[in-house]
């Protein structure tokens, strides 16, 4: 597919042809691109990485669990792992 890609940036025909080629190229990379992003393989990735960042980031309980606390009247303690 790079081939093909550099391919639009030289050789012969006249100038329009290559924007027209080299516009469809861009428009197939896209729709790759927003595929391989919506499939379920990147999302699932995508909502488990937001859960490991904000366990790091000090949010390991979620609101539920925080109500069980308060309701208990036991404080909520969490741990941030401050890396150097």
């Amino acid at each position: 597919m790079l081939n093909d890609a550099d391919s639009y940036q030289g050789g012969s025909g006249d100038a329009g042809e290559k924007v027209k080629d080299a516009d469809a190229l861009f428009i197939k990379l896209k729709r790759f691109v927003k595929t391989d992003r919506n499939s379920k393989g990147q999302v699932a990735w995508r909502k488990e990485a937001r859960e490991d960042y904000d366990f790091d980031s000090g949010e390991q309980l979620n609101d539920e669990d925080k109500a069980i606390l308060q309701d208990a009247k036991r404080p909520i303690v969490t741990r941030r792992n401050d890396r150097p």
